[in-house]
């Protein structure tokens, strides 16, 4: 999947990836995963897509060789 997003309206992290992240450290299996796959696309993929392409701008301010590019592969 390789998908190019554009910079969001706010960067904060919202309390649903952070709530993800907790509930997969307590169920940190392949079946569990595979019945929240749609939250972890949307709470944990988007949200860190979303990170890379507000901090990008940033990024190649201070350093011009980083290019922080949001998207997949």
């Amino acid at each position: 999947m390789s998908t190019k997003r554009a910079a969001p309206a706010t960067t904060r992290i919202a309390p649903a990836t952070l709530d993800f992240l907790k509930d997969l450290e307590r169920h940190n299996d392949r079946d569990w995963f595979m019945a929240h796959r749609d939250t972890y696309e949307t709470a944990w993929l988007a949200a860190g897509l979303d990170l890379v392409a507000a901090i990008a701008q940033h990024l190649a301010d201070a350093q011009p060789s980083i290019q922080a590019v949001p998207k997949l592969n």
